[in-house]
């Protein structure tokens, strides 16, 4: 079997109560599926715990509302104009107290880094709290951060 005819699906599913299947979500759309990719050919099944990443639509929510709020927030109150990167890096430290740690590589040069899981590595229900702590904190300097609507960017909440 050449490359391009290689098959791989990524399908949810548990196992049943005596621990010899799986029952696949959706089973009347995936049983026909993978009858005719692979019936009578030896399966290389990997099985590992479902962690549900954050959405993308938790990412445009991130990146196109909440941090151009940010950034608005401190230019409005200091002047300063700040990167997504820096409105980033404020939510991490003063709001969610994450530390940053560092350590000097072999070259000399000192590394920084954020201990504490990034947005990008959290699941819909932990950015979903992390959200809530940040619409929270803003809340009580006066800055409202809205619920995610819409496609999710600061288009979508302007009047």
């Amino acid at each position: 079997m050449s490359a391009a005819d290689h098959k791989e699906y990524y399908l949810k599913g548990e196992l049943t109560v005596d621990g010899t299947g799986i029952i696949f979500q959706h089973p009347r759309m995936v049983a026909p599926i993978l009858n005719k990719a692979f019936r009578g050919k030896i399966l290389d099944i990997v099985i590992k715990e479902f962690f549900e990443k954050r959405s993308n639509q938790q990412n445009r929510y991130l990146h196109g509302v909440v941090l151009p709020i940010i950034i608005n927030w401190r230019k409005e109150t200091t002047g300063e104009i700040w990167t997504m990167s820096q409105a980033k890096a404020f939510i991490y430290l003063s709001v969610l107290d994450y530390k940053v740690e560092s350590m000097i590589d072999n070259t000399g040069r000192e590394i920084f880094w954020f201990e504490g899981k990034h947005f990008s590595d959290m699941s819909t229900k932990e950015f979903n709290q992390r959200k809530e702590e940040v619409q929270k904190y803003f809340a009580e300097l006066g800055v409202d951060i809205p619920d995610p609507r819409g496609g999710c960017t600061i288009n979508d909440y302007l009047n």
